[in-house]
């Protein structure tokens, strides 16, 4: 749809919300090539501690991952204990996976309060990021928590791709690198909904593809969380449905607390440092939105927050060579396999624009 036969600016930034949030949803590409990682992986795990299970938790697990975002695996064994322990079985794996050519460079972080081994697979295999720990099945735990919730808020999901995107353009991410987690973002998202800070009216909650309100919501999202959200005295609980005091739980000395939604005396933001730029980032995103116009925006308001990477333009790129070389691969063993056809999920808008994903929506 052209500018000009908008309605409203709100109706236009819904839209391309809609447009992004469909953009990142993985193509089948992607889900083979990470499925395929995930089942190499899993052999060598499983070679190092026989009878043990491997899980794959967090974005990955819930359909909220962006294009490059992180593989988290976790190992449930028996034979595995003590920190020590842990940590000697981690240097043990990284030999292991490095022999098996899934990866060269490969990062532990032993004094971590959960120990965790973090690579980079090989071009060959998608150059996934993939993080392993041992026996932690907190985010195991939540994932049919988030996926309820996915289920019961149709905003949801768009609003979280759009808050880690802005995020990750900024940063800020990583609790590793003292930023938002995904899983403290999707928490964040989950209660500004079941607050309705804005008194946001129930059918821009419970149907907003009809009444067209994720860019309202948005607007509110960055506004609650930038100015409105009492840090000092506060934390964010899901469970609990309010923000409930910090010192009610001793967390007064922390920058941000959001309490986890499995076990509730844990605040899964301890480590969050960058409070300060987080809410900054929050701040000038919602004045950015506040102001656009759609004919200075050159037809595209949220990519005054939120662009398109290179990095993700090439990253999709690798990962249709990935798969066409899997399936050569493939023919050559068996002549039975069907030839290869790019599936439909290379429907994907080009480089830098939403406007096909805005024409077949609002056709």
């Amino acid at each position: 749809m052209d500018a000009e036969t908008y309605e409203s600016k709100d109706q236009r930034l819904h839209d391309e919300i809609v447009a992004f949030a469909v953009y990142m949803l993985p193509t089948s590409q992607e889900v083979t090539a990470r499925q395929n990682i995930i089942k190499r992986i899993e052999s060598v795990l499983l070679r190092r501690f026989r009878g043990g299970k491997v899980h794959v938790y967090g974005s990955v697990s819930t359909n909220l991952c962006l294009p490059t975002g992180d593989i988290d695996l976790v190992v449930e064994t028996k034979d595995v204990e003590s920190q020590e322990d842990k940590k000697s079985a981690l240097f043990q794996l990284r030999s292991m996976l490095q022999r098996d050519g899934i990866a060269g460079n490969i990062q532990i972080a032993p004094k971590a309060r959960v120990p965790v081994m973090s690579m980079v697979t090989f071009p060959e295999t998608g150059s996934f990021n993939v993080d392993i720990t041992i026996n932690g099945t907190e985010g195991v735990q939540a994932i049919d928590i988030v996926k309820d919730y996915l289920q019961r808020m149709p905003a949801l999901r768009p609003l979280i791709l759009v808050a880690k995107a802005l995020l990750q353009q900024h940063n800020l991410h990583s609790a590793a690198t003292s930023g938002l987690s995904s899983y403290a973002t999707t928490c964040m998202v989950v209660s500004f909904l079941q607050l309705n800070p804005m008194e946001a009216p129930a059918e821009d909650l419970d149907d907003p593809i009809r009444s067209e309100s994720l860019g309202r919501l948005l607007i509110g999202f960055l506004k609650y969380y930038a100015d409105d959200f009492p840090y000092d005295s506060s934390y964010v609980s899901v469970t609990e449905k309010a923000t409930p005091l910090k010192k009610d739980k001793g967390w007064e000395e922390c920058q941000f607390a959001v309490q986890c939604l499995i076990h509730p005396d844990n605040n899964i933001s301890k480590g969050t440092g960058k409070l300060r730029q987080i809410r900054q980032v929050f701040q000038e995103a919602h004045a950015a939105l506040q102001g656009a116009e759609i004919e200075k925006t050159n037809n595209n308001i949220l990519g005054t927050i939120v662009r398109l990477s290179q990095e993700t333009i090439d990253y999709r790129a690798s990962i249709v060579r990935v798969a066409k070389a899997m399936e050569d691969r493939n023919q050559s063993v068996t002549a039975a396999r069907r030839p290869y056809q790019p599936p439909a999920a290379q429907r994907h808008s080009p480089p830098g624009g939403y406007s096909d994903y805005l024409h077949s929506y609002r056709s």
